[in-house]
């Protein structure tokens, strides 16, 4: 199963007469899910017989761009992006180059991963160990508020297909913020609702566990407690037996003396 990791990138070196820019591609901090992919364990092997750029993932336009070459180290991957000689492929490097779009996203398989939070295994945040590169692609993440507006006034943006995808990040990101800037104020403390909310039901699961823990341990003492009960009636009836046996045998003796005169 394919999946996709959106990074803030870091345009390092421009060459304008190659048409290339050097950028940190994929970094191992948390992306915008929680999650963390470890660059050590990427696996370039396969990408690097057809290093392909594309935009936003989408296959079904052709790359806007090649990597040159592409590394790994402990702050991520770095590549350098040599883009193609077409007008859509021309006008994104134009926003990578006067910096309004700064961000990339690799498409990846997952070979190995670990739950960052134990408690939430595979549905809350990932940190994935080992995977393999796929594709990266640019993306329509602006660099700021204002950099659609600035384009548009600079005529660097032309093509209706990026407006349209940096207007549906810009109303994303938007959005996000806004759910996460509500709040519940109580006795003058902000709350973060989403923020509690992972905290009570991460807590209801572990006094949920506590409780199947107890009922198990006292359904086990009351299995020891019947089990005791059970040696000590066997034990009781294994003396009583004994100890009738001896005063039977006792009497019958007395009984045979007695009859033979040996006793009064």
């Amino acid at each position: 199963m394919k999946l996709t990791k959106v990074f803030g990138g870091q345009v390092k070196d421009i060459n304008e007469q190659e048409q290339t820019l050097t950028a940190l591609v994929s970094t191992g901090t948390v992306d915008r899910m929680g999650d963390v992919v470890e660059p050590k364990g990427v696996d370039l092997r396969n990408y690097r017989n057809n290093p392909v750029v594309m935009w936003a993932h989408d296959y079904t336009t052709p790359p806007i761009g090649k990597a040159v070459w592409i590394k790994k180290s402990d702050s991520g991957l770095t590549a350098k992006v040599k883009f193609a000689n077409t007008p859509f492929a021309q006008e994104i490097y134009g926003l990578y180059k006067e910096k309004f779009l700064n961000a990339f996203s690799i498409g990846f398989s997952a070979k190995e991963k670990e739950p960052i939070e134990k408690n939430k295994g595979d549905f809350g945040p990932q940190r994935f160990l080992k995977t393999e590169l796929l594709e990266f692609s640019a993306v329509p993440v602006p660099a700021n508020p204002e950099a659609l507006q600035l384009a548009i006034k600079k005529g660097i943006l032309h093509d209706e297909n990026i407006k349209h995808a940096i207007e549906k990040e810009i109303e994303e990101e938007e959005s996000e913020e806004g759910q996460e800037d509500v709040k519940q104020v109580n006795s003058g403390t902000d709350v973060f609702l989403g923020d509690g909310l992972d905290e009570v039901l991460a807590e209801n699961d572990q006094l949920k566990e506590h409780v199947i823990n107890l009922e198990n341990r006292n359904t086990q003492l009351r299995k020891e407690i019947f089990e005791l009960r059970e040696e000590k009636q066997k034990r009781l009836s294994e003396i009583a037996v004994e100890h009738l046996g001896e005063k039977v045998a006792d009497m019958v003796d007395r009984a045979i003396r007695k009859r033979m005169g040996k006793i009064d």
